[in-house]
């Protein structure tokens, strides 16, 4: 299972220098600022399963050790679910007449749930599952949903929305409520590196969203 665990953090790791580098090429693009919050989402991921793996292959009978990359883990699971909600409100917002730039937003969803985190208020697992159901979920399926939205609206008819639109829905599903070992008898580690693999592949595909051109003012909220 650990390479399960690794092909899934590599997989969301390769997906970040993937738009990392097609952003990086463009600087006209209405699709700039989503691009580069997928990249985030796809980083902070891959991120946080590498640190699970090292927590499981490292750190037994370490315990101040494996809290601590628990915590860390877990706190860019949350990163992730921040800049995928960016995202995903970027990618559906886009033909707005001015640019609304939703920037406070998450900041405030995060720093809340920093706040929980540190108080101790609600137990660290609870605030994660909250913080998984209510958030992470929403994020990938609006970010689902638009890469759908863009397939039909944009004339960009390449099979790259559509296999990362189904990739973020299955995501948001296997990621978002699904949280036990197994499903139909598969084990949840390889649904969710399926569902990684196929976001990965997507990516080389949905870069071509980026010669659209920006048209718009720019507003920030």
């Amino acid at each position: 299972m650990q390479l399960v665990s690794l092909g899934y953090s590599l997989s969301f790791l390769a997906m970040s220098l993937v738009l990392f580098r097609a952003v990086r090429a463009v600087k006209t693009s209405v699709f700039e600022d989503a691009f580069y919050m997928l990249t985030a989402f796809s980083l902070c991921k891959g991120t946080a399963a590498l640190v699970d793996l090292r927590l499981t292959g490292l750190l037994t009978g370490q315990a101040w050790l494996s809290e601590t990359a628990a915590s860390l883990s877990g706190m860019f699971s949350v990163m992730a679910n921040v800049f995928l909600f960016q995202a995903a409100l970027d990618f559906l917002l886009y033909k707005l007449p001015t640019k609304v730039r939703f920037r406070v937003v998450p900041v405030l969803i995060f720093s809340g749930y920093l706040l929980l985190r540190i108080s101790g208020i609600i137990e660290v697992p609870e605030l994660d599952r909250i913080s998984r159901l209510g958030f992470g979920y929403n994020s990938a399926l609006l970010t689902g949903i638009a890469m759908f939205n863009l397939y039909y609206i944009t004339g960009r008819k390449t099979s790259g929305l559509l296999l990362s639109g189904a990739g973020f829905i299955l995501y948001s599903i296997f990621e978002g409520i699904f949280s036990g070992s197994a499903v139909w008898g598969i084990d949840i580690g390889v649904i969710r590196l399926g569902c990684a693999l196929s976001l990965t592949v997507a990516s080389f595909f949905i870069r071509s969203l980026l010669d659209v051109e920006k048209r718009q003012k720019v507003a920030y909220i």
